[in-house]
């Protein structure tokens, strides 16, 4: 499904997250990830999110089967590698299959074109508080180990969108909020 009109205009603005969310679509701002370093470029191939995420009234929340996955082909100068050639590029980012990385190839020789894809699914609960438009979230697992996250997020017209943001500032000093991801949910 693809991310609604409004997915990565939308600024933090806190709001009632009670009830049940489901995730319907996410986008990437225009700031995320179009350049790298030493003019190396990114070309975007699939981006998908899902899952529920339930936050009750009593400041619990559980997260059903939240996925994530991304891939793309990552254009990068050996240049910007240094001591390093495209096979021992492809060497490393295919060492963190399937850890971090779910598949990985460069190939090339003065220019390192690399294909990459992430994601996973996971579920958790825990207990969440909210500070203005940003809500922490504090999750167990079994070991006894404690998980906490923040995330900025807005309810607005209905929807849930929970934002990664970046503060920019220009050279006249002005400080301005940009949006480099939103995942967006429907009250189900």
């Amino acid at each position: 499904m693809p991310a609604p009109a409004t997915c990565g205009t939308v600024l933090p603005c806190g709001g009632n997250l009670t009830g049940t969310w489901k995730i319907i679509g996410g986008c990437l701002g225009p700031s995320a990830g179009e350049t790298l370093p030493c003019g190396g470029t990114v070309q975007l191939l699939t981006l998908s999110y899902g899952g529920t995420e339930t936050f009750n009234a009593d400041m619990t929340y559980t997260f059903t089967d939240l996925a994530g996955e991304r891939a793309e082909i990552d254009t990068v100068p050996t240049s910007c590698l240094p001591t390093r050639t495209c096979a021992e590029q492809d060497t490393e980012l295919k060492s963190m299959v399937p850890q971090i990385l779910s598949y990985a190839s460069c190939t090339g020789t003065s220019t390192c074109s690399c294909t990459i894809a992430a994601g996973g699914v996971y579920s958790e609960s825990g207990t969440y508080s909210i500070q203005g438009s940003q809500f922490n979230t504090v999750s167990y697992s079994d070991g006894g180990g404690i998980r906490s996250a923040s995330a900025e997020y807005c309810v607005q017209d209905g929807l849930l969108h929970l934002l990664t943001i970046r503060s920019v500032v220009d050279s006249s000093g002005t400080t301005t909020t940009v949006v480099e991801g939103d995942v967006v949910a429907q009250m189900q």
